[in-house]
């Protein structure tokens, strides 16, 4: 089993490898009735996403790099799956700028964190629920392309609710940690 250590490392890379070929198929091909292509790349990005994550936990194979990549390869893919889907419905051009401000968010309070050599804890059922959101979001959107704008746009609505609920969960935890670092300082 120790030969498959970076299994889950080579599954983030591979989502990393999917983000274009998902943009070239969803921008070129979905108009021509070739909506099972992107939503096929989108749908194996999330076997991945859930494959590796899985086999880190169960396996023990977390790495730094692990931790690095993983959540890299989601934040790209949730970005640029709501930004090129925002080119056919301007309504995800604001789930994408609600992506970008939640991470950058995230990632000067983990940066922070880091500085104060405090360890960032793993990502909470919260956060999985997002993720989990997303790909069933984005599916329905790609593979129902006549779905009625309105509909669209509430299944984005709702997606938005989530991602503000998973942020705001997320905000005690870092408050948590900085309350634990203070302690152990005093």
């Amino acid at each position: 089993m120790k030969n498959f250590k970076n299994l889950p490392n080579i599954l983030s890379v591979v989502r990393i490898i999917l983000i274009p070929f998902f943009v070239v198929s969803y921008l070129n091909f979905s108009e021509e009735g070739l909506y099972l292509l992107p939503g096929f790349i989108l749908l194996l990005s999330g076997f991945t996403d859930f494959l590796d994550g899985y086999i880190a936990r169960k396996y023990g194979f977390i790495t730094y790099l692990g931790k690095i990549l993983d959540p890299l390869a989601d934040k790209l893919t949730q970005f640029t799956v709501c930004l090129v889907i925002g080119f056919r419905n301007s309504f995800f051009l604001y789930l994408a700028g609600l992506y970008f401000i939640k991470e950058l968010c995230m990632l000067i309070g983990g940066i922070w964190l880091t500085k104060k050599d405090i360890k960032i804890a793993g990502s909470k059922w919260w956060g999985k629920l997002g993720t989990g959101m997303f790909y069933a979001v984005m599916l329905i959107v790609i593979l129902f392309p006549t779905l009625p704008e309105i509909v669209s746009d509430w299944l984005c609505i709702g997606l938005m609710v989530v991602i503000v609920f998973a942020f705001v969960m997320y905000i005690p935890e870092f408050i948590k940690l900085l309350g634990v670092n203070k302690k152990i300082e005093e």
